[in-house]
């Protein structure tokens, strides 16, 4: 049986973090689609915008946002 410190229930900010996570995952969902449709790479797209592979690939997955 799950706790409710185990659940999150009851943690200041449990559902925003949560949110947070949804909105990152959508983003990098979008951002991958739209590059794939301009017919980028990974690597294509970080040398136009100055990011490297690694944080192009980072972002669609979700791990961070870009600036």
């Amino acid at each position: 049986m799950e706790s409710e410190a185990d659940s999150g229930a009851g943690v200041e900010g449990g559902a925003s973090t949560d949110s947070n996570g949804e909105f990152l995952r959508c983003f990098g969902r979008q951002m991958k689609l739209l590059r794939e449709a301009a017919g980028l790479t990974q690597a294509q797209l970080g040398e136009r915008v100055g990011y490297g592979e690694a944080q192009i690939a980072a972002g669609e997955q979700g791990r961070r946002i870009p600036r």
